[in-house]
């Protein structure tokens, strides 16, 4: 099979940040260049992920190569061709922490509404009970989802296919009658976008974290936006400094504040599109596969 050479042409395809497995690797500087090594290559947009050969360029002064044993992100959204960033073949995948609470700072008279179980949707409900969030209403599709929000301890759950209204089944939920104070979604979903700045009470805050496709619009009701002095702010990677809250995050699973491990499953990596598939039936809510 032949080897894929790995390029530079972005950050979201930078190899080396998706580098997956290395062997035997010496560490001296006439080793730090050509390195032959595997990963996850994607041909096209909506093509499977192949296992096969790469290449590494040569390591940067700035670099660090890292062996991978185990990785939990394989960024399905690039894979599907959904933002146009990406040239292709391409290796994706990363690893990132959202803290997005830290951006909104709910408090126990708030009511927080996240839209979308995954796994950043379920850790968003586990931060805003080790919070003190006063209420947390869960919304999502899939009723196992709902349930292991519930086990984590969210004290609401509606499923939105259940609903021909989601927006005013939310306010009639929430503990004011009014709505959402704050709102996160986590689906990228147009329509779930529309009811989630909907749902906001007056002064609310809506989030959003999910990606959604490139050049699409969504649509509001820009008086009721501005006289219920509404807003609409987008969060990356959360706001915070991974020193700081890295520690802080073991800190809270040994405690058992932070049950990681109600939300992953572990699958070899030849086992990739079974973990995709349990992924997208809600089977499982975080993959983690494991390379050596």
């Amino acid at each position: 099979m032949a080897a894929v050479t790995a390029t530079r042409s972005n950050g979201l395809q930078d190899a080396k940040a998706s580098v997956k497995h290395v062997e035997n690797v010496a560490v001296d500087n006439q080793k730090l260049c050509d390195i032959e090594t595997v990963a996850l290559v994607v041909a096209q947009p909506k093509a499977e992920f192949k296992l096969q050969p790469i290449i590494l360029d040569e390591i940067r002064d700035d670099e660090v190569l890292v062996e991978m044993k185990y990785s939990g992100h394989t960024d399905i959204v690039l894979q599907q061709g959904l933002l146009p960033m990406v040239e292709f073949p391409a290796v994706f995948g990363h690893e990132g922490g959202r803290f997005l609470l830290n951006v909104l700072k709910p408090g126990p008279d708030d009511t927080l509404v996240v839209f979308g179980l995954s796994s950043v949707g379920l850790t968003a409900l586990m931060a805003a009970k080790h919070l003190g969030v006063g209420q947390v209403i869960a919304v999502d599709i899939v009723q196992e989802k709902l349930q292991m929000a519930k086990e984590l301890g969210t004290t609401d759950a509606i499923n939105s296919k259940d609903q021909s209204n989601v927006a005013e089944a939310i306010k009639k939920a929430s503990k004011s009658g009014a709505g959402a104070t704050f709102a996160v979604d986590c689906t990228g979903v147009l329509r779930v976008i529309e009811d989630m700045v909907a749902c906001l009470a007056p002064q609310g805050t809506a989030t959003v974290v999910g990606v959604p496709p490139p050049d699409v619009k969504i649509s509001i009701d820009p008086l009721m936006f501005l006289l219920d002095n509404k807003k609409l702010i987008g969060v990356i990677e959360g706001d915070s400094n991974p020193e700081d809250f890295i520690p802080q995050l073991i800190e809270l699973h040994q405690k058992g504040a932070f049950p990681i491990e109600k939300l992953c499953r572990t699958y070899p990596v030849e086992r990739l599109e079974d973990a995709i598939h349990d992924l997208h039936t809600g089977n499982v809510i975080k993959p983690v596969i494991q390379w050596s």
